[in-house]
């Protein structure tokens, strides 16, 4: 079972929700630097997953580049993978 919470909030709930949720599901993730566009609450992917999401959802950042491709290999080699 995957559970979507705020990226505000991650850290908190991986604690409280730790023997029931699979995955933590964060959406609203930017790369440093990156144009946080109409999200309110945003962190970025090494943050994220430092906080303990398990599944980073990054849309635009990622769909709205010139390099789709390049991007998405930007921000896998920002977590080391």
């Amino acid at each position: 079972m995957a559970t979507t919470f705020t990226v505000e909030v991650v850290s908190a709930d991986r604690q409280l929700f730790s023997g029931e949720a699979e995955s933590l599901v964060v959406p609203g993730i930017r790369p440093k630097g990156a144009d946080v566009g109409d999200q309110k609450r945003v962190m970025d992917p090494a943050q994220a997953r430092d906080a303990g999401a398990s599944l980073l959802v990054i849309g635009r950042p990622i769909t709205s580049a010139a390099d789709p491709g390049q991007a998405a290999r930007d921000i896998a080699e920002s977590l080391g993978l």
